[in-house]
């Protein structure tokens, strides 16, 4: 087992320990006072039971369904939607401590990578956040993701990591809509940053595959909120 692998198997257990005392210490729904939690459980509920997504009966076109959709997969296995929100929120607040380690030591180096790591794990409010049934824990890790992910295509120029910086954006996107605002930064940083001599051959395949990915991986989304909109006008 190499160093690296070594450092994000102790980041995840540190990340691990901390959140599970957070899921079971503090069951509650909803503590930002708003009602987005009951909109995420409440969406999955129908999507899964075969109402679609809608809420009060009609068409819901305001908070992207990644996280539903996931909720309601999750609801399959263990029967209890909150629950299923929790363990979603909590699963990705401790995967993030591997886009975080991976994109900062390849930056800064292996030890400046350990550290931004172990504050990710330990810090309070990412500790808190990551169970709470909130979309921001799932959104957070699939977006450094994204970032970190279209770091190393820049660094690597291998096919593989473009399209996975695609995919993961993509999928922020759907969990949340800032996602998109990334969209043009990496893309651009991939087309513009490096030597100019080799612009066409080195950075336009990623920057083009990125976005690529992105748009395969929102298309369905775009298509049916089209549809769902025209329904409600």
């Amino acid at each position: 087992m190499t160093k690296h692998r070594r450092i994000i198997l102790f980041l995840l257990l540190v990340a691990l320990i901390p959140r599970l005392v957070s899921l079971v210490t503090f069951d509650f729904i909803d503590s930002g006072g708003g009602s987005d939690s009951v909109t995420y459980i409440s969406l999955a509920h129908n999507l899964f039971t075969g109402r679609g997504y809608t809420e009060f009966g009609l068409p819901h076109t305001v908070h992207h369904p990644f996280y539903p959709i996931m909720i309601g997969l999750v609801w399959q296995l263990v029967g209890d939607l909150l629950l299923s929100a929790q363990l979603i929120s909590c699963l990705a607040g401790i995967l993030l401590v591997v886009p975080v380690y991976l994109m900062t030591s390849s930056m800064f180096g292996r030890r400046t990578g350990f550290l931004a790591g172990l504050m990710v794990a330990l810090f309070p409010i990412l500790v808190y956040g990551s169970t709470e049934s909130f979309s921001e824990s799932l959104y957070t890790f699939l977006l450094i993701s994204g970032l970190a992910a279209g770091w190393v295509s820049f660094r690597s120029g291998q096919f593989l990591w473009p399209l996975l910086s695609g995919i993961f954006l993509g999928l922020s996107f759907l969990t949340h809509p800032l996602g998109v605002t990334y969209l043009p930064l990496v893309v651009g940083f991939n087309l513009l940053a490096g030597r100019r001599r080799l612009w066409l051959k080195e950075r336009l395949r990623p920057a083009l595959l990125i976005s690529v990915a992105f748009i395969i991986t929102c298309f369905p989304f775009w298509q049916i909120g089209r549809a769902s909109c025209r329904e409600r006008v």
